[in-house]
């Protein structure tokens, strides 16, 4: 079933992905009325556009020229470009369609929706470029210590960084931990992808300046693994991050754990269950990047578990299908006396957009009761 899934998913995503290039194309053909031989020519540059933005991505992992990371770039713009222009051209044609039983629209809601389309994608763009909101959550959690009242925890998941403009962005998110001044930073993991040199040719040293009580601690997210992992080992301890691999870090009462991408690691239940929940009596954080097994480690008695990946869909209609795939999908949910939260993500990976998906840094306030 596994393997099944290995095939079938990138199919289905290839084939929307399509099916959303020729939709717009179709749409952009219908509405300015084109021959049936331009109509064809602008459904063919669409799907053309398609096949190379695609090509592109696997370059970067291979080659670091100026001229791969520009076309890289140009290719993850245009996916998020036409994802954004698709949902308006959708939304357009539902209400066109109920709009027809009272009158037809003239050609001025063609030029209406191209001017929406536009104002959508450069939304998209300031959203995925803007700092993160910091949203903040208290949490009372059963039978904890007095010491640990009124902890505040950071987490920071999914920066994607991998270049020296998204580096230069996360230091300005360093400069917000550094107002907040949380107890402890948790990296939920995807913290670097390919295109970063952490060789020491750039100072990535992101956390030299910030000082937390109980430090900062970091888990695996499967890009990590797509762009290799000893790379990724060096990039989070030259960023300062202290990586937990299928381990904890005992700070008093305080246990934090970190697991290994469940998927990509392939972490399976009775691997969790000998990783989570082996130290009695104390406060356990997981931090797992994905959001699975979450009944399981409600199970083994983790207090908190903290987790990233969906982005909240990053780029609308991405949600619908990341909904799908992911019962937790987004925010604060419980399990027994288990909290779990997934975040947003404070960054983006590929386009530099975010549509009807605001970044985000949490900010958890540990309370007893």
């Amino acid at each position: 079933m596994k393997h099944l899934y290995m095939f079938t998913a990138p199919a289905v995503l290839i084939a929307c992905f399509l099916g959303v290039h020729l939709y717009s194309a179709s749409w952009i053909a219908r509405a300015f009325s084109f021959t049936p031989v331009q109509s064809a020519t602008i459904r063919f540059l669409f799907v053309l556009a398609a096949v190379m933005s695609f090509a592109i991505i696997p370059a970067q992992h291979f080659f670091s020229s100026g001229i791969i990371r520009f076309l890289c770039f140009a290719g993850y713009s245009w996916m998020g470009t036409v994802c954004v222009v698709f949902s308006v051209f959708l939304c357009s044609d539902a209400l066109r369609l109920i709009a027809g039983r009272f009158f037809q629209p003239g050609q001025w809601y063609v030029w209406l929706t191209l001017a929406l389309a536009v104002s959508a994608v450069f939304s998209a763009f300031y959203g995925g470029s803007r700092l993160p909101d910091v949203k903040n959550i208290s949490l009372g959690i059963k039978n904890l210590p007095p010491e640990l009242r009124g902890m505040r925890i950071a987490q920071v998941s999914d920066t994607h960084i991998d270049s020296y403009y998204k580096a230069e962005r996360f230091f300005r998110i360093v400069s917000m931990l550094e107002e907040i001044k949380p107890d402890t930073v948790i990296i939920s993991g995807d913290f670097v992808d390919r295109g970063l040199d952490c060789s020491g040719a750039y100072d990535i040293s992101f956390f030299k300046n910030l000082s937390t009580k109980y430090g900062i601690f970091g888990a695996l997210g499967n890009h990590e693994y797509y762009s290799g992992l000893k790379w990724a080992e060096k990039c989070y301890a030259a960023a300062g991050v202290k990586l937990l691999r299928n381990g904890s870090a005992d700070i008093g009462a305080l246990r934090i754990t970190g697991l290994d991408d469940i998927r990509t690691g392939r972490i399976d239940k009775d691997g969790l269950r000998n990783i989570v929940g082996k130290r009695k009596g104390a406060v356990e954080i997981v931090v797992s990047h994905q959001p699975l097994y979450y009944s399981e480690l409600a199970e083994a008695g983790a207090a908190l578990v903290l987790s990233g990946h969906t982005h909240k869909g990053q780029i609308f209609p991405f949600h619908l299908m990341v909904r799908a795939a992911y019962k937790y999908f987004y925010g604060l949910y419980k399990i027994k006396d288990t909290y779990f939260y997934v975040s947003a993500g404070a960054g983006t990976w590929g386009p530099l957009m975010r549509f009807f998906a605001a970044p985000e840094i949490t900010v958890i306030k540990l309370d007893g009761i």
